[in-house]
């Protein structure tokens, strides 16, 4: 118990350890009452840099995949060609 808090519901409980916690920099990372959009909007720099490096890494896994897709549709396409052509003639 950090201190003793009168309060008539859990919620009023929950917003006065989320202050605690946001004036003293506290260790504990979950805040209650915290919004997700709170959360980013406070850790936005260290988001952009995860999402960053997550891309890349998974860029090179799924180059692949992106390239058997391609072909596919290279494929595709000259058959259409064929068969438009031949039931133009």
């Amino acid at each position: 118990m950090i201190k003793q808090h009168p309060c008539d519901s859990k919620k009023e409980l929950e917003a006065e350890k989320a202050t605690y916690f946001r004036n003293n920099k506290y260790g504990n990372r979950n805040i209650p009452c915290r919004s997700q959009k709170e959360y980013r909007e406070i850790n936005k720099e260290k988001l952009q840099e995860y999402f960053k490096n997550y891309n890349t890494i998974n860029r090179k896994k799924n180059k692949p995949s992106i390239y058997i897709m391609n072909q596919i549709q290279k494929n595709y396409k000259k058959k259409r060609k064929n068969i438009v052509k031949g039931k133009n003639q």
